[in-house]
């Protein structure tokens, strides 16, 4: 039992990328399922129709809607399928970020998929929430500013700043981390 046990693990960890990537298109498949059974073509609630109507108009106040703006024009009438590409973006630093901090393959697949698989991922990957952004800028400032690179650690500021950019409850959370992450930084020195 022992052995069948540690064989499967190792099994998932070798091929975690698939069978993660596997998770992830039954996640979200099934929520392009529901559209199509139903017929709506629609994003998951009026928060998201609200995020649309706003990016309609673009001005320095409203600038963090110009990524919905882009992509409403490129996609039309596919434009629910935005939320799949952002989910899919996070997703991809989300699995460097864990490989660069963790080097247990099997942890890492656990992580990752219990985070899919958490009913505020899934409404958030099938909605337009900022909570996705949000966290995508978050780890990709915190990857740029872990890195070897000191022009690279400098350029973390711009995925940071544009983090705060969305409400003031990001720009709390956003100094929040920052502010940890120097503390941790400083007592390691």
């Amino acid at each position: 039992m022992e052995i069948t046990k540690k064989i499967l693990i190792e099994h998932f960890a070798r091929f975690d990328k698939i069978y993660l990537a596997i998770l992830f298109m039954l996640v979200i498949g099934s929520f392009l399922v529901q559209n199509d059974v139903f017929e709506d073509k629609k994003l998951l609630n009026s928060a998201s129709y609200s995020h649309v109507i706003s990016s309609q108009e673009i001005s320095f106040s409203n600038l963090h809607y110009l990524p919905i703006f882009i992509f409403d024009k490129l996609l039309g009438d596919y434009f629910y399928l935005f939320p799949i590409l952002i989910g899919i973006m996070f997703l991809v630093v989300l699995y460097y970020f864990v490989s660069v901090t963790s080097k247990d393959k099997f942890f890492r697949f656990v992580f990752i998929g219990l985070i899919i698989t958490t009913p505020a991922t899934i409404y958030a990957l099938t909605s337009l929430s900022i909570v996705i952004y949000l966290a995508m800028l978050i780890i990709l400032g915190f990857l740029m500013l872990n890195y070897k690179n000191k022009i690279i650690n400098y350029f973390s500021i711009l995925p940071l700043a544009i983090a705060t950019y969305f409400d003031f409850f990001s720009s709390i959370i956003v100094l929040i981390f920052v502010g940890v992450y120097f503390l941790i930084k400083r007592k390691k020195y």
